[in-house]
């Protein structure tokens, strides 16, 4: 069994002059990043590795949550996660996860939200059903979800593979 935690960027500013790379997070993503990271380090959640998109808002969403999590994992800052598809992601995971058992990704949407719906099984009850209908609804800035990948490595990621453990928007945290 491994653990995959999707992490969606804090909410950045509008334009940069540096271009849509370049933007960097506004004062409520500072904020949400760093309460997220919190809410991870309280849910036992602390990954392993870490792939980060090389966008500035995914790694300052990271550098405000690290020191929430008080751990040394593994970090990867990847240009092949700037604006990725769900097959970009799955191809870094399967070639980048290793032996790591919690892998965050920390990245962007529509991305995320369409690799989280395709890894997604069926449904384990209600409570799980109540999870995928509030991540149907909307994969929100500083987001995750967790997800169980009923796999022995991440090579053997695929459709279907996963159960929606855990989803946590920040307005959750209100």
């Amino acid at each position: 069994m491994k653990r995959l935690i999707l992490f969606r960027h804090a909410k950045a500013v509008q334009s940069s002059t540096q271009g849509d790379h370049g933007r960097g997070l506004n004062p409520r993503g500072q904020h949400d990043a760093a309460a997220m990271g919190r809410e991870m380090a309280a849910r036992g959640l602390v990954p392993e590795l870490i792939l980060i998109s090389s966008a500035r808002r995914t790694t300052e969403t990271w550098r405000l949550a690290a020191p929430e999590l008080k751990a040394a994992p593994d970090v990867q800052v990847s240009d092949a996660l700037y604006l990725a598809p769900p097959r970009a992601i799955l191809a870094l995971l399967r070639e980048q996860g290793g032996s790591a058992g919690t892998v965050m990704v920390i990245g962007h949407n529509p991305g995320l939200e369409e690799f989280a719906a395709e890894l997604l099984g069926p449904a384990a009850g209600r409570s799980e059903e109540i999870r995928r209908g509030a991540l149907d609804e909307k994969f929100p800035t500083a987001a995750f979800a967790v997800l169980d990948c009923d796999i022995a490595g991440w090579n053997q990621l695929k459709r279907g593979s996963a159960t929606l453990a855990d989803f946590l928007r920040p307005r959750d945290l209100d």
